[in-house]
């Protein structure tokens, strides 16, 4: 990920001695946020390979106050000759990661290991380790004979991460993630949505970037900058606009923050000069009610960071924002004109809607099971809609049905619409036998009464405990 944070320095490294052994100052930045003994075994693997390499005077450093390490794939990309010193062990073998808030994208198996870019006279080394209760999360240390090479180093990855190639999300803060390429196809084809909100959509945040808006930006002297706040439900479609205003922007990345529990200010500051050089650029900050609570960013400093933006604003920058609980905001985010100078409310799926989707969806099916979906799942989000597609599916399959049958479909949304009504109301007391087995109270196919019998689950009217034998209780 391109991100040479402008807080991001280097430390050295230097009381491991060239076998390898020695320690770390527990008090060293290169023991923030990782384990202090994982850095020590790491830093003594460094210098091995340094000095097996014929490498052993170049000093090793940490990147300290970086909000995530740099993107491996494009930092051995900077280097012709590129030669592997040390591979992962069998316990360090890359895994795939995946963040389920991206399911659209695709996982990515990480190098892991020590590397010597030889043109560069840079060696990097990482690793995948635990961070923040057990978290997996990339660690990442150089090497080199002076500091300025890594410096060099880092200032190449920064001009090849910025070169309007290919469209990119950029995950800030969050160690498992990376970057992924914008699916620019993603369309309204792709998309129901109500007339006026796409409306909306296509005016206030897809035409913020046309280049006659630009022009009148400059002509009347006003910021290019725009704030926009999307409040729904869950699973309403707020993500999926998201996606859709990303693909149709002219723009280099979208930004998109999932901050650790340590976010802090200093964080945040460095963030909004990233997000100012990749202008025109969008900055996209998910569940914003709940940004404050789970990071140490004050809402004061974020308040006034926003507001400075607005005097130096000419590339094009728009921030979009979303919550689920509109009124757990502070009056003055929401109403503060300069902050978010647009609140666009995604309310669930109405009828038509709903009867768009399945239309879209079971074509198949007769006219009128799709208009008695439709009515049957009022009050369910597109996430809902979306998890009867999936059941339904899983139910024909168990019927080795070729296709979804209307009583598999029914079937399905009796069970997503009895599961959303728990989750709304309640969910029911745990049965006291623990779970998966329940009483038998009578003896059945050969059960003696008390014994415990699997327990089959519950159907769409009633629970229903099976019995061997093919009774009910």
């Amino acid at each position: 990920m391109p991100h040479t944070d402008d807080r991001a320095t280097l430390e050295p490294i230097a009381t491991i001695r060239p076998d390898g052994s020695g320690r770390l100052d527990p008090t060293s930045e290169a023991a923030a946020g990782a384990p202090l003994m994982l850095m020590e075994r790491l830093a003594g693997r460094m210098r091995r390979a340094l000095c097996a390499a014929g490498l052993a005077g170049w000093g090793i450093y940490y990147r300290h106050n970086a909000i995530s390490a740099l993107n491996m794939e494009r930092l051995l990309g900077l280097d012709r000759k590129v030669k592997q010193l040390s591979a992962p062990s069998q316990q360090e073998q890359p895994h795939l990661l995946l963040d389920p808030r991206l399911t659209d994208f695709k996982s990515r198996v990480w190098p892991t290991g020590i590397y010597w870019l030889k043109t560069r006279q840079v060696v990097v080394g990482y690793w995948l380790g635990p961070l923040d209760k057990g978290t997996p999360a990339d660690l990442q240390l150089l090497a080199a004979p002076r500091p300025g090479a890594i410096v060099d180093l880092i200032r190449a990855y920064d001009e090849a991460s910025q070169r309007p190639t290919i469209r990119r999300w950029q995950i800030v803060g969050n160690r498992l993630d990376d970057d992924a390429p914008i699916d620019t196809s993603f369309g309204w084809d792709r998309v129901i949505a109500d007339p006026q909100l796409r409306q909306r959509i296509e005016e206030e945040a897809i035409g913020f970037f046309r280049d006659d808006v630009r022009a009148i930006h400059d002509q009347l002297k006003v910021p290019y900058r725009r704030g926009i706040l999307l409040h729904g439900p869950p699973g309403c479609g707020k993500t999926t606009l998201i996606r859709l205003i990303a693909a149709q922007v002219p723009i280099k990345c979208v930004l998109v923050l999932r901050p650790p529990p340590r976010f802090d200010d200093e964080d945040f500051s460095s963030l909004v000069r990233r997000w100012g050089r990749h202008a025109p650029a969008m900055l996209v900050i998910e569940d914003i009610d709940t940004l404050f609570s789970s990071t140490c960013l004050t809402p004061s400093y974020f308040l006034n960071r926003l507001d400075g933006v607005d005097s130096r604003a000419t590339g094009g920058l728009l921030l979009i924002a979303t919550t689920n609980h509109p009124e757990r905001l502070d009056p003055a985010l929401n109403n503060r004109p300069g902050r978010f100078d647009t609140v666009l409310a995604v309310p669930g799926p109405t009828y038509d809607l709903r009867l768009a989707y399945w239309d879209r969806h079971l074509a198949d099916i007769a006219t009128d099971i799709r208009r008695d979906l439709a009515a049957r799942t009022d009050g369910l989000s597109f996430a809902h809609l979306d998890e009867i597609m999936r059941l339904s599916g899983m139910i024909a399959a168990r019927g080795l049905h070729p296709a979804r049958t209307p009583t598999d479909i029914r079937l399905a949304v009796d069970i997503v619409t009895e599961g959303h009504e728990e989750a709304t109301q309640g969910f029911k007391a745990l049965d006291p036998n623990g779970f998966g087995f329940a009483v038998a109270q009578r003896t059945c196919g050969g059960s003696a009464p008390g014994q415990l019998t699997p327990w089959s689950g519950a159907t769409s009217n009633s629970e229903k405990t099976h019995k061997p034998g093919g009774c009910q209780a």
